[in-house]
């Protein structure tokens, strides 16, 4: 089953909420899971959708530090690599 209508911004107000309860609670950790399930849809990791988006939530919500501290996000064809992307198949929903 997949999620009806992800997206960064929702993403986001999740990690907000989660961060309150947290803090009122007294708990001192937010787990972030899965990452990866992407047959599920529920997916942070880098994608053609929304490329780095849903990293940049976590770090605009949860880091602390100047942002143009933090590293830069490099993709695979970034650095003259890939693609690895499969070639849909004939009458196979994308």
């Amino acid at each position: 089953m997949a999620i009806e209508g992800r997206s960064p911004e929702l993403f986001e107000h999740l990690l907000r909420e989660a961060g309150t309860f947290c803090r009122e609670a007294q708990k001192p950790l937010v787990i972030l899971a899965p990452v990866n399930e992407w047959g599920e849809g529920s997916y942070i990791e880098p994608n053609t959708e929304f490329g780095f988006a849903m990293y940049e939530a976590i770090r605009k919500v949860f880091c602390t530090n100047d942002p143009s501290t933090w590293p830069v996000n490099v993709a695979p064809a970034d650095v003259g690599l890939g693609p690895y992307d499969y070639p849909v198949l004939p009458g196979h929903p994308q």
